[in-house]
């Protein structure tokens, strides 16, 4: 049963990141920097708003919430550091630094989510 969660974390932190690299790269490319940055705090904030309602009220944990949230932002961050090897055929330590500090966005949402979680035990059924 354990290695079924595990599968199914996975498979949701994938179809997220994978998601989430069309919208940003999209919104690069059409709107710029400022735009790629609002796209992927959505992005972002639509997955931890999953990962929490996916969960029962009583059995929401940050254990449970982070887990595939971090595993779609290291897929993510792994994800955009090919495509832009592939699109721009050279990377440096430079891109590798830019690509670092742009996916940080990512992780507001999840910072975000974390006081809320505490109280989820009281809310009323």
């Amino acid at each position: 049963m354990k290695s079924q969660k595990l599968r199914s974390d996975f498979n949701c932190a994938l179809a997220w990141a994978i998601f989430t690299l069309g919208a940003s790269q999209l919104a690069f490319v059409l709107g710029g920097p400022i735009t790629f940055l609002i796209v992927l705090f959505c992005c972002a904030s639509l997955f931890a708003f999953f990962l929490v309602k996916v969960q029962a009220p009583g059995k929401r944990s940050l254990k449970r919430i982070a887990k595939p949230y971090l595993l779609s932002t290291g897929i993510l961050l792994a994800s955009t550091l090919l495509y832009y090897y592939l699109v721009f055929l050279k990377t440096n330590l430079s891109v590798v630094i830019f690509l670092s500090i742009s996916i940080l966005p990512f992780f507001i949402p999840l910072l975000i989510t974390i006081p809320f979680l505490r109280k989820s035990a009281h809310v009323s059924q």
